[in-house]
């Protein structure tokens, strides 16, 4: 038996009956993974199929632009929430500071300039007669805070007021005594004339051993720094 070269191909022929293999290149065009059939089983042209333009980035769309709330502006801007834009208003630390450049209130948290009301109440204010809300015992250099005619429950410290409060809504006799319009209220004790009896109202040349803060007021023209009620 033996075998031949046929054509471009490599043909071995067996006489005896037996089968005819044949590789060559002239069929290369139609062999799996040939450059015609590139990409059919993972080639080029398959390497993009699930992932083309349109479909890079499908679930990372780009992030959420604008505000929803004032906390996501920065010191000294508040949300516009029809827009989604942050509005720069200005930078403040206390009522005080922020009622000096032209707004509101300040918001102390952020220490942002805002426009209307401090929902904390106000240092200044009348409190209506259907308030049933009692007075809040503020510490030395605070004052009661009012809004809607009624005491907020709040203090604030007097410096960080936006206007100067009324001297009636100074709890401590140091607060009203650092006012030169107010006038301390005292309630003496111990009191005695001269002749050692015991003071009564209109009574003048007093001693008394002791006094207590009771209020303070607005100090009336010619007034002196005190005014004193006769106690036991």
């Amino acid at each position: 038996m033996g075998c031949s070269w046929v054509g471009a191909s490599l043909a071995f022929v067996l006489t005896a009956g037996c089968v005819v293999v044949s590789c060559g290149s002239d069929d290369s065009s139609t062999g799996d993974g040939g450059a015609g059939d590139g990409g059919a089983d993972g080639g080029p042209a398959d390497a993009r199929a699930d992932v083309g333009p349109n479909d890079a980035g499908a679930d990372v769309g780009p992030a959420d632009a604008g505000c929803k709330a004032n906390t996501d502006c920065p010191m000294g801007a508040v949300c516009n929430t029809a827009d989604g834009s942050c509005t720069a208003t200005c930078k403040c630390t206390t009522d005080a500071d922020a009622v000096k450049q032209g707004a509101g209130f300040c918001d102390e948290a952020r220490g942002t300039c805002m426009a209307g009301t401090d929902p904390n109440g106000s240092c200044v204010g009348a409190v209506g007669q259907t308030c049933t809300m009692v007075r809040p015992t503020c510490g030395e250099g605070q004052v009661a805070t009012i809004v809607n005619g009624c005491y907020s429950g709040l203090c604030e410290s007097l410096s960080a007021c936006s206007a100067t409060p009324a001297c009636g809504s100074l709890q401590h006799e140091d607060d009203c005594a650092a006012r030169t319009d107010c006038s301390t209220i005292l309630v003496g004790h111990g009191c005695t004339k001269p002749d050692g009896s015991a003071c009564r109202a209109g009574d003048t040349n007093c001693t008394c051993t002791s006094f207590t803060f009771q209020g303070c007021e607005h100090k009336a023209a010619a007034a002196g720094s005190n005014r004193i009620i006769f106690g036991d």
